[in-house]
C-alpha cells in the first residue's frame, strides 16, 4: 500500500568495502554529476551536495517551503545549477558552495555549452553567461 507521502532514502554504498552511507531522505529523484563524484538532492531541510566518496555534505540553502531545485551539474561538476523558489536558475560552485550567478529574471530551459559557458533560453530568446 502507497501511502500519500513516501520518502525515498538514498543510500551509497561503496563496493569495496561493502559501507552504506545513508545521506538523506529526498522528495525528488537525487541528481548525479558525470563523474559520479557529486550528487544533490532536495530534502525538507534544505538542498545539499554530498561527495559521494565520503558522504561529506554542503548546504546550498533552501527549505520545505521554499527549495532549491538541483536541475544540472557542469560537465566537470565544479558548478550545480539550480532552480530558487522565484523559479530563476542559480549557479553555485561546488568546492563551496557559493552562488556565483543568479539569472536576472525567469528562463524556460539550461543547458552547458563546456564546463564554464552556461545558455539560457526563454521566450524566443538565448542569453549565454560565461563563468569564472
Amino acid at each position: 500500500m502507497l501511502s500519500q507521502y513516501d520518502p525515498t532514502v538514498l543510500s551509497l554504498v561503496e563496493l569495496r568495502s561493502g559501507e552504506a552511507h545513508t545521506l538523506a531522505q529526498i522528495d525528488a529523484l537525487p541528481l548525479f554529476s558525470r563523474d559520479s563524484r557529486f550528487v544533490a538532492g532536495a530534502t525538507d531541510r534544505g538542498t545539499f551536495i554530498w561527495k559521494t566518496n565520503r558522504g561529506a555534505k554542503k548546504f546550498l540553502g533552501g527549505d520545505a517551503e521554499h527549495p532549491l531545485a538541483p536541475i544540472s551539474f557542469s560537465p566537470d561538476a565544479r558548478f550545480l545549477a539550480v532552480k530558487n523558489e522565484r523559479g530563476r536558475f542559480e549557479v553555485r560552485r561546488v568546492r563551496n558552495a557559493r552562488r556565483v550567478f543568479v539569472a536576472p529574471r525567469k528562463a524556460d530551459s539550461l543547458a552547458w555549452l563546456d564546463s564554464r559557458t552556461l545558455e539560457l533560453k526563454s521566450a524566443g530568446t538565448t542569453k549565454r553567461v560565461s563563468l569564472r
